[in-house]
């Protein structure tokens, strides 16, 4: 009974409240978008198993409804947030499936089946249904599996679909965040073969610009690749 009176009492915090803020709703660093969601056991099931299950299966549809707001409200690099973004019927119906897609994390399961937890989607994926999968790349001898560029010394924002520019190619790919240096070379994500760059400013796009030292055709290569990019920033960067 404990278990319901707590789940009933968060349960009525999330619906009361906003769409999380983005602060809270998005991990930068795991490149994750996640929202809570939480239901009551039902009194009347025979058993708290029982009640666990449909417990669990609303929980998860109200996390998904709270994430898709947060989602939403996601800032997108070049300005404003994602939902902007999501103008055409392909567009809007991409999102709603990585929406439908995204998994419970963190469960806790009460004593009577009452249920919390959060459901979680990748930013790429959200990425993805604006800008559309990727045509298929030619395969590469050498592939570059990350990209480590350094923008501490610029005003960047932690945002979705952010590029990295030299000369006259652009790479927007899966992208994380990390807050200084150590957190980035910590990243067991990066793989075998790693380029590290300054970006040396922020174009009108709100893209990256890369220092001369990766040139264009590298770029190329790491967007053959799919490379992971690292975006380093300042500890205070919010």
């Amino acid at each position: 009974m404990l278990g319901t009176q707590v789940c009933i009492i968060v349960t009525a915090a999330l619906l009361a409240a906003p769409a999380a803020a983005e602060s809270r709703s998005v991990d930068w660093r795991r490149g994750t978008v996640s929202a809570p969601g939480a239901a009551a056991a039902d009194i009347r099931t025979p058993s708290p198993t029982i009640a666990r299950m449909k417990a669990h299966r609303v929980a998860l549809t109200r996390a998904r409804a709270a994430l898709t707001k947060a989602a939403r409200a996601v800032r997108w690099a070049s300005g404003g947030h994602l939902a902007a973004q999501l103008k055409s019927p392909a567009q809007k119906a991409r999102f709603d499936r990585a929406i439908a897609r995204a998994l419970p994390r963190d469960v806790h399961y009460a004593s009577d089946g009452s249920v919390m937890l959060r459901a979680s989607v990748p930013v790429e994926a959200l990425r993805l249904a604006v800008v559309g999968a990727p045509a298929a790349s030619p395969l590469t001898t050498n592939p570059i599996t990350a990209i480590v560029v350094d923008a501490r010394g610029l005003p960047a924002k932690l945002a979705i679909g952010l590029g990295l520019v030299a000369g006259a190619t652009r790479y927007a790919g899966p992208t994380v965040y990390h807050r200084g240096a150590d957190s980035a070379r910590k990243d067991a994500r990066l793989g075998a073969k790693v380029l590290r760059v300054k970006a040396i400013r922020i174009t009108a796009k709100g893209d990256l610009q890369l220092a001369p030292s990766l040139n264009a055709s590298t770029l190329q290569n790491a967007r053959d690749s799919g490379a992971l990019v690292a975006i380093v920033l300042p500890d205070q960067t919010k």
